[in-house]
């Protein structure tokens, strides 16, 4: 089970927003949603470990075309949740 969650803001290239959407969505762990503000996008990414998690979001959710930069505004990690 999973016990790393982090909340991802990031900055997107608004031409890419749909199908940067689903491209995230379809890797697992991962759900987005909308801040209210265009250009940026809310990424929730649940992981096993925070190293797990900062790998992800290095490799994975920075590498995905449309982001222009995404970074950690919320962590949570030890004991396990559910979302």
């Amino acid at each position: 089970m999973s016990n790393t969650l982090v909340g991802i803001l990031a900055r997107v290239a608004e031409s890419s927003n749909p199908a940067l959407r689903t491209e995230l969505e379809q890797m697992p762990g991962i759900s987005t949603f909308e801040v209210g503000e265009e250009g940026k996008l809310g990424i929730l990414l649940r992981a096993e470990s925070t190293d797990q998690a900062h790998h992800r979001l290095r490799h994975e959710i920075e590498g995905a075309n449309g982001i222009l930069a995404a970074w950690p505004v919320y962590t949570h990690f030890g004991e396990e949740f559910a979302v």
